[in-house]
């Protein structure tokens, strides 16, 4: 990235500096996002106030492949009774379903924030040409999502794993 910058043409970082500025202008005049505080929070803040925390340690992805790869070297070589294995087994299970639900939830409260923009984007295609098709998609998508918010399930289905030992009765 910083090569990009370096090799740029001054007249070119000008030009799209000043485009910019226009562009940001021309919303920041817009009627409806006029009142919104978040945007006026992004025109005034500082850089560092926006800039983006980086997460301590591995992500989810990671984490799981991790797990997966120990659960697996774990039993290379090792002489573990069923039962256990089971038990083991039955919590790494359970812990992946707590974390794919709370995956789940989260995509859904996403969802239903996203359907509070959707009369914003109606009234900014009405106001605007050129990105006119591109915002009535946009509403179209979320509307598309607020149908199947309705078809959802209310509660997910939480699976319990049990060892054969505690299946006996």
């Amino acid at each position: 990235m910083k090569e990009m910058v370096e090799s740029a043409n001054d007249d070119f970082i000008e030009t799209r500096r000043k485009a910019l500025h226009k562009f940001l202008n021309r919303i920041a005049d817009h009627r409806t996002l006029t009142f919104n505080e978040d945007f006026k929070c992004f025109l005034t803040a500082q850089a560092w106030e926006l800039s983006s925390q980086k997460k301590q340690g591995p992500g989810l992805l990671s984490r799981m492949g991790q797990t997966v790869k120990a659960v697996a070297l774990s039993m290379r070589g090792v002489k573990i009774r069923p039962e256990d294995f089971i038990e083991i087994f039955s919590q790494k299970i359970n812990l992946i379903d707590k974390i794919s639900q709370r995956i789940y939830k989260e995509e859904w409260e996403y969802f239903d924030e996203m359907k509070e923009y959707d009369p914003v984007h109606i009234l900014w295609s009405a106001s605007e040409e050129d990105p006119a098709d591109t915002l009535k998609s946009v509403a179209s998508f979320v509307n598309v999502t607020t149908l199947t918010d309705a078809v959802r399930p209310l509660k997910t289905d939480v699976w319990t794993f049990r060892s054969p030992a505690s299946c006996r009765t």
